[in-house]
């Protein structure tokens, strides 16, 4: 999965999130990630909450893949809540 995570540091950008800088280029990119990676790979998406905001990430195979965690300064306490496409 390296190899994915190169691609969609690849991929990022303002037209992708109008949250990214150079300095973070994983900043807002957590939904569209995670949908992504559910289109290609399958597997559940889901939500936890970091201070005001919902953050996005996926689950494949039981396995727990946040390819945008790095947008965060501290450690994230996942919920795995599940969430919906929409």
């Amino acid at each position: 999965m390296e190899h994915v995570k190169y691609i969609l540091k690849q991929s990022w950008s303002r037209h992708s999130s109008s949250k990214w800088t150079e300095e973070c280029p994983s900043c807002g990119q957590c939904g569209v990630t995670a949908l992504v990676i559910q289109d290609h790979f399958g597997g559940t998406i889901f939500k936890t909450r970091v201070d005001e905001s919902w953050h996005f990430y996926n689950s494949i195979n039981g396995v727990v893949y946040d390819f945008t965690s790095e947008q965060f300064q501290a450690p994230i306490e996942y919920q795995h809540i599940p969430s919906s496409r929409e």
